[in-house]
C-alpha cells in the first residue's frame, strides 16, 4: 500500500505542475505534419459505406473478450502450459504498448479530426493515446504466437490475415492513424519473436529457483510493472498542460491499466511457482469438453456482469492509490485462480489427470 500511496502523492503534484504550465508548452498534436497527410487516408477508407458493424466485430479480434475467451478455451482443451505462456506474453505486450502510448502522446483521429466518424452512438471518448495501436500490437503478438506454435503455413496465413484485418478496422473506425497500426503490428511481431527467443533461458533459470525465490520473483515482476508505469505517468502529468487535449483525452495520461497488468502477471507467475500437477498427456476429449463446460459458468458471470456490479464504480474518483491497489489485487487473484485454483479444482472433480508437472521447463515448445 505504501508503494501505491507514494505514487498517488507524486501524481497529484505532477498534475498541479501540468495545470500551471503555459498553454503553448506542447503542441496540441506532436505529429501534426504526419497526421495532416494520414487524415486523408482515414477519410478515404471511411467513404466505403456500410462496413461499420463488420469492422467493429473485426476490431474485437484485437485485445478484449474474444482473446481472453480463447485463452480460456485453450486452458481447458490444450492445458495450462500453452494457455499460460500465451496469457503472460499478451499481458506483458499490452503493458509495454500502454507505456509507449503514454510516452509518445499521440491523439486519436476523432479527437480533433473534423469529419472523422467513429460509428458509435454515443460518440467514442476513448481515454488512451493512439500510438501505437493496442489492437494491432495485440493482434500481431497473439496470432503470430499461435501460428508459431502450430508451425503450419495455413496458420501463418490466417495470422497475417487476421492481423491485417484488425489494422484496417481500426483505421476505418476512426480511432487510429495508419502509422499507429503499422507501428503496432511491427511492435507485436518483434515482441512475440523476442518473447519466444527468451523463453528457453528464462525457463532454465526458473527451474533452478526455490519456491520462495519464485514467489519473490512473481511479486517483484508484478510490482515492478506498476512502479515503472507510475514513474512514466508522473512524468506525463507534469509535461502535458491542461486544456491541450479534449476533456476525455486528459484521462489518457492515467496508466491505471498497468495496475491490472502487473497484478495479472504476478498472479499467473505465482500460479506457476507451485505448478498444478496436470498436463493434457493421456487426457480424454470427454474430460476436456467437460472442463470447458465447467469453466464457461464463471466466465459468463465475469463477461456478462452489468457495469453496476464492477468494483471500480464504488471507488471514489480521487482515490488513485486505492484504485491501483484494488486493480492489482483483482488482477493477481484472477491470474492465480485461472492457472492454479481452477486446475486444482478440476483434478479434485476428476476432470483432469494428475501426476505430470505443468511447469514451463518440463517440455520444449
Amino acid at each position: 500500500m505504501m508503494v501505491f500511496g507514494c505514487f498517488s502523492a507524486a501524481w497529484s503534484r505532477a498534475a498541479e505542475i501540468g495545470s500551471a504550465a503555459p498553454a503553448d508548452a506542447l503542441r496540441p498534436d506532436p505529429y501534426a505534419s504526419i497526421h495532416a497527410v494520414e487524415i486523408h487516408a482515414v477519410k478515404g477508407v471511411q467513404q466505403v459505406e456500410g462496413l461499420g458493424t463488420l469492422m467493429k466485430w473485426v476490431s474485437d479480434l484485437g485485445p478484449g473478450k474474444p482473446m481472453m475467451g480463447l485463452i480460456a478455451v485453450l486452458l481447458c482443451l490444450a492445458g495450462p502450459r500453452l494457455a499460460g505462456r500465451l496469457a503472460i506474453m499478451l499481458v506483458l505486450c499490452l503493458w509495454l504498448r500502454e507505456l509507449l502510448a503514454m510516452v509518445l502522446q499521440s491523439p486519436r483521429p476523432y479527437w480533433f479530426g473534423e469529419g472523422i466518424r467513429t460509428f458509435q452512438t454515443p460518440p467514442l471518448t476513448t481515454p488512451t493515446f493512439s500510438l501505437p495501436s493496442g489492437h494491432a500490437t495485440a493482434a500481431a503478438a497473439f496470432w503470430f504466437f499461435l501460428a508459431a506454435e502450430v508451425r503450419r503455413r495455413w496458420a501463418w496465413a490466417i495470422a497475417v490475415g487476421l492481423t491485417g484485418a484488425v489494422c484496417i478496422s481500426r483505421v476505418y473506425l476512426g480511432v487510429h492513424w495508419v502509422s499507429d497500426v503499422v507501428l503496432g503490428s511491427t511492435l507485436g511481431t518483434i515482441w512475440t519473436l523476442s518473447f519466444r527467443a527468451a523463453e528457453p533461458r528464462v525457463t532454465e533459470h526458473w527451474s533452478k529457483l526455490t519456491l520462495r525465490a519464485r514467489v519473490g520473483a512473481a511479486l517483484g515482476l508484478g510490482l515492478g510493472l506498476v512502479v515503472v508505469s507510475g514513474l512514466v505517468q508522473a512524468w506525463v502529468l507534469g509535461r502535458v498542460p491542461e486544456g491541450v487535449w479534449p476533456p476525455f483525452g486528459a484521462a489518457a495520461r492515467q496508466g491505471s491499466g498497468a495496475a491490472w497488468s502487473g497484478g495479472s502477471v504476478c498472479g499467473m507467475v505465482l500460479a506457476w511457482a507451485a505448478a498444478v500437477p496436470w498436463s493434457v498427456t493421456g487426457d480424454s476429449w470427454r474430460q476436456r469438453w467437460r472442463r470447458l463446460g465447467f469453466a464457461a459458468v464463471p466466465a459468463a458471470v465475469y463477461f456478462l456482469r452489468p457495469d453496476g456490479l464492477r468494483l471500480s464504480t464504488y471507488l471514489p474518483a480521487d482515490a488513485v492509490a486505492l484504485k491501483w491497489l484494488v486493480r492489482f489485487v483483482a488482477g493477481a487473484f484472477m491470474g492465480w485462480a485461472a492457472f492454479y485454483l481452477l486446475p486444482r479444482l478440476w483434478i479434485r472433480l476428476g476432470l483432469a489427470p494428475g501426476g505430470t508437472n505443468s511447469c514451463p521447463e518440463d517440455g520444449a515448445r
